[in-house]
This record gives structure tokens, C-alpha cells and sequence, in this order.
């Protein structure tokens, strides 16, 4: 699969360790001059026998804003930045996938039957799409269409489930890997889109789980049939289907499970741990025409000193982090005019 190499974002940082220079020259003295005020302030206070009160209060303020500004400062000038360090089925603005290093799928191709489905897929807009009828809704077109997921746009992508279980597979199973390169990163988190809709059954299992380099895989998602509830699902065309044993997700660390419904909503999960490559596993036995489950935006953010632009993250420019850094010259000058 082809992947793309993030921009590289060395003149940004270039400008702004430049700009960080220029704020230190105007901050470090009055900073190493600062006892030398809380001492004029002490003098001045005692010479015109001003209220005790008056004195400490103005004492506590200078001290409160040297340290508040100290903080800025380290803040500004740490060597990492969150953000997005990898994607993939993020949509049409976005044409490949970044930091994607391999993509397997043991189903694909498998199938004979084109209304089953495991891969991903690419909704043009129009009615056919060559997508299975029980992966999308197309009420909205003037079919009667009564199943399916909701395609936010023309040219989402998305990867699809449905019927895994079929006469070119008895067994069900099917699995697809993806593995990013975060070398370097930490506080690494993962963003999915998910969506479903169907009467599913307790022998259907969606297994989504994560692994770092070549160590074992653990939850990414939780997501289970939940057989003591119905959902409400709206169709492209209005009309609400009220179906059975709804599919519902849970986040690492949650005690909270959310259903799922056919519009694609973001969940994101934090993981544990670092390494080279993570793998994001998606395990699936699936057994109904009728039963959708689809997932799309795959998005890994996390510290890393190389994050990447995308359409839905916002990075700051260039001219954002000079802004930046001439304004903190501006407040340690204000704060430090007595």
C-alpha cells in the first residue's frame, strides 16, 4: 500500500527556537533582577509606613506573576508536541494514508457473494458503489431502503463489515491489520469513527485491540451485543427503524458503554505503553446480510516532535507560534514595569 512521508516541520521550529531567544534576552534580566524589586518593594513599603496588608498583597502578586510567567516560558520552549503523528481512511481531503507502514486483510478477496463484505470501501455518491445493500443507506436516493449505515459524504471512506459468516467462509473469521510507525512517540492515543446497525446476535464478536512492536494485544475497543436492548436508528429518508440487540462500544478506562448507531461517531481510547509500530487488530465473526458495522478516521495523535497536518487536526502555523512568543515578551514587560 502506498504511504505518504509527513512535511517536515524543521523551519517552523528553526523560527520559533529563534523567537524563543528573542523573548529570553528580554525576560532574563528582569528576572535575575527580581529579588532586587521584592527588596525595593520592602523598602519603599517600610519607608512610607504603609498598611501591612496593602504590602503583602502587592508582595503575593509580583511573586505570583514572576512564577506564572516562568511557567509559560518552560512551556514554550519544551522540545515535543501533541498532535497527529499518523491516519488512515480519514476521507477524500486526504488521499493516502500517513505513517502507514503495512495493511493486511485475510478476507479480502474471499468472498464470492458481493453482497458479504470485509474491506474497505469508497462511497462515491451515487447509488450502486458496488458496496453491500446491508453496509449503506440508500433511502436517501429513492430506494427502499430499510438498512445501512449513513455516508456523511461523496467520497468517504470507510472499512466495512457484513456477513463474514457465508458459503466462501463457514468458519466466519476474519481479520485486518494495520501498522503504524509512532517511533518516538509517547501518550499515544487512538480515534476511530464507528457506526452499526442490525439485529445482532451473541455469537457475533468485534474485536478491536492493539499491540506495540512484537508484544502481546490488548483492548483498543470494547465492543459487545448488547441482547437487553433496542435501538432507534434514522434513516437517510426519515423514517426511525426500532431494532433489537444493538451493538455498543466502550473506551479503555470507561465504565461507560455507548450504542452505536448508523451515523459514524468518534470514540478514542488512550493506550499504554510505546515502541516503534502499533498494530491495531480488528477481529471479526459476523453472521447476518442485515447487520452493519463499519468504522472509518483512524487517528493516532500523541508527544512527538514531527506531527503531521490533516484536515481535522489543527496545527499551529508558522505565524501562530511567532505570534505566540511576541506576546509573552509583551506580558513579561507589563508585568515587570513597577
Amino acid at each position: 500500500m502506498t504511504t505518504s512521508t509527513a512535511p517536515s516541520l524543521f523551519p517552523c521550529f528553526l523560527n520559533v527556537a529563534m523567537l524563543q531567544s528573542l523573548a529570553l534576552s528580554k525576560i532574563v534580566e528582569p528576572l535575575e533582577i527580581s529579588n532586587q524589586t521584592l527588596g525595593k518593594v520592602f523598602t519603599k513599603a517600610k519607608s512610607q509606613r504603609r498598611n501591612k496588608t496593602r504590602f503583602s498583597t502587592a508582595t503575593h502578586k509580583l511573586r505570583k506573576k514572576r512564577n506564572s510567567l516562568i511557567l509559560l516560558f518552560g512551556l514554550m520552549s519544551g522540545q515535543s508536541y501533541a498532535g497527529l503523528i499518523a491516519h488512515d481512511l480519514a476521507g477524500a481531503s486526504v488521499t493516502s494514508p500517513t505513517n502507514l507502514v503495512s495493511f493486511t486483510n485475510d478476507a479480502l478477496g474471499v468472498f464470492e457473494s458481493g453482497q458479504d463484505g470485509f474491506q474497505t470501501y469508497l462511497f462515491d455518491g451515487g447509488p450502486l458503489n458496488f458496496i453491500p445493500d446491508g453496509l449503506i443507506d440508500r433511502s436517501g436516493v429513492g430506494y427502499l431502503d430499510n438498512y445501512g449505515l449513513i455516508m456523511p459524504k461523496a467520497g468517504f471512506s470507510f472499512f466495512g463489515v457484513t456477513d463474514t459468516v457465508n458459503a466462501s467462509n463457514l468458519a466466519g473469521d476474519a481479520t485486518a491489520v494495520w501498522s503504524f510507525d509512532v517511533t518516538g512517540s509517547t501518550d499515544i492515543s487512538v480515534a476511530m469513527d464507528f457506526a452499526a446497525m442490525g439485529d445482532f446476535e451473541s455469537s457475533d464478536s468485534y474485536n478491536l485491540s492493539y499491540a506495540f512492536d512484537g508484544n502481546s494485544y490488548q483492548s483498543l475497543f470494547e465492543i459487545d451485543v448488547e441482547t437487553a436492548l433496542s435501538q432507534n436508528y434514522t434513516m437517510e429518508n426519515g423514517n426511525v427503524r426500532i431494532l433489537n440487540d444493538p451493538l455498543s462500544v466502550q473506551t479503555i478506562g470507561s465504565p461507560f458503554s455507548y450504542s452505536l448507531n448508523n451515523q459514524f461517531q468518534t470514540f478514542e481510547s488512550t493506550l499504554s505503553g510505546s515502541g516503534d509500530l502499533l498494530h491495531i487488530q480488528l477481529s471479526v465473526v459476523a453472521d447476518g446480510g442485515t447487520e452493519a458495522f463499519g468504522l472509518s478516521n483512524i487517528q493516532i495523535s500523541g508527544q512527538d516532535a514531527n506531527v503531521i497536518s490533516d484536515p481535522t487536526i489543527s496545527v499551529p502555523e508558522p505565524n501562530t507560534l511567532a505570534i505566540m512568543a511576541l506576546t509573552m515578551v509583551g506580558l513579561f514587560r507589563r508585568f515587570y514595569s513597577v
